[in-house]
């Protein structure tokens, strides 16, 4: 004789009943929570593990077929340990900066995006610390901080979603701001070929055409450059 979970599944898989689908959904939650138990111990709140578990669950129930031959539960528990998994990794991998450095952070970026467009180039740490009003080694402080931190999922809070933005062409551009600092210990010919690789966008092949030299010698020069450059941004 069917259970009440069989008849549900034959209701959602064969006629689409939303209401028999989330009746199945909270059937298993419980079956969510006891997994999720299992991750507790990582440090992170059990309520932010059943969630990304339940997110798991609603996946493998619009996804099941019962022509597979095994239960919900069975086919559910790998997609569920999946997301756990996966909210663990994505945690463990972001670092979310104080609101004052995001704050910070924003503020840089819109002064970068101004100076960039009022001078063609991309400002120097003594620009952006003038436009900010700020001591040089906060600003420098502040873009160490932004790079070495992931953008951070917010809301779809309008201004929020706008900062996050701002942070992350920040972010972007710290790389260029330390480029164009070490840019400045290379010679005329070195410092021509890095600009045409990483800002004109050429080939190898385009350079040499360009500057009249072989592929082979403009390959040399520019691991010699890239050399120059990450012994600069390192001591940065």
């Amino acid at each position: 004789m069917p259970t009440e979970t069989d008849q549900l599944l034959q209701a959602w898989c064969d006629e689409g009943d939303a209401d028999a689908r989330a009746q199945l959904i909270e059937r298993h939650l419980p079956l969510v929570r006891a997994l999720a138990r299992r991750f507790s111990h990582r440090g992170e709140q059990l309520d932010d593990l059943v969630q990304a578990g339940s997110l798991g669950l609603i996946k493998a129930v619009d996804r099941y077929d019962p022509g597979r031959g095994s239960s919900l539960a069975a086919y559910a528990i790998p997609t569920i340990v999946g997301e756990i998994q996966r909210y663990l990794r994505d945690s463990a991998s972001t670092v979310r900066l104080p609101r004052r450095q995001q704050e910070l952070a924003v503020e840089l970026a819109r002064q970068s995006d101004a100076l960039a467009a009022e001078h063609g180039r991309t400002p120097t740490l003594r620009e952006l610390a003038a436009a900010t009003a700020l001591p040089s080694d906060e600003v420098a402080t502040a873009l160490a901080d932004v790079a070495a931190a992931r953008p951070v999922a917010l809301d779809e809070n309008t201004e929020e979603a706008e900062d996050a933005g701002a942070a992350h062409r920040l972010e972007l551009g710290v790389e260029r701001v330390m480029l164009a600092r070490g840019l400045r210990r290379l010679d005329h010919r070195e410092r021509r070929i890095v600009q045409l690789r990483y800002f004109g966008g050429l080939s190898q092949r385009g350079i040499a055409a360009e500057v009249g030299l072989s592929q082979v010698h403009v390959n040399r020069l520019l691991t010699r450059s890239l050399g120059k450059l990450r012994r600069e941004i390192g001591q940065t």
